[in-house]
């Protein structure tokens, strides 16, 4: 049974607006058969990074979810209203850093196959914020490995590919300058949402 996110704090609460209709879509497949985990993603990335600073990282990573309101929604299902995505003003995301550098290359390969395959018996509760966690691992030779997890409602294969180059140039910035903070959006999926509710009472685009 789903259950209310927690909305009793309203002063967590940022923004309140209905789901897309893609999102509703892809929540009706993991609401049928969750166990399926059809929409559980596992984007995995091998960068290099010189002095691989984790710290500076994490920080980068913070100031992801707090310019993007997506990383920080949750999803809710009402019986008889119209679904809803919550926006919480700050969200606790998963971060862990691990170094697996002493482990010959095929035992990492191993290793990181095992993680996958635990990581994918632990789905994502829809109404709790943040559909997404992300974990490293130092891999030696100055390799790092980074394993982003989240619901498929949130990010696809091209904003998987805008976010991981937002991190990178967000943590080489803060390199040079711990005080950076990226501008704010100038839209956000809000609005497309609102756009698409208006196209979608359009009756040429209905008879379409």
């Amino acid at each position: 049974i789903l259950q209310m996110p927690d909305v009793n704090n309203r002063e967590a609460i940022e923004d309140i607006f209905p789901m897309s209709d893609i999102e509703k879509g892809m929540f009706y497949y993991t609401l049928t058969d969750p166990s399926l985990g059809i929409y559980h993603d596992q984007i995995v990335h091998v960068v290099q990074a010189h002095e691989f600073n984790e710290q500076l990282f994490h920080q980068a990573v913070f100031l992801m979810a707090e310019k993007h309101p997506i990383l920080r929604t949750a999803f809710y299902f009402p019986e008889s209203e119209t679904p809803v995505q919550i926006v919480y003003k700050k969200v606790e995301p998963e971060l862990t850093h691990r170094d697996i550098s002493h482990m010959p290359e095929t035992d990492q390969k191993e290793f990181l196959k095992r993680y996958l395959d635990e990581d994918r018996a632990r789905p994502f509760s829809d109404n709790q914020a943040p559909l997404w966690r992300l974990s490293t691992f130092s891999l030696g030779k100055h390799y790092v490995g980074i394993v982003f997890v989240c619901h498929h409602a949130i990010i696809d294969g091209w904003s998987d590919a805008s976010f991981m180059t937002e991190l990178n140039n967000i943590y080489v910035t803060l390199k040079r300058d711990s005080s950076y903070r990226p501008e704010k959006l100038a839209s956000s999926y809000r609005d497309f949402v609102v756009k698409e509710l208006i196209v979608k009472q359009n009756t040429e685009t209905a008879a379409f």
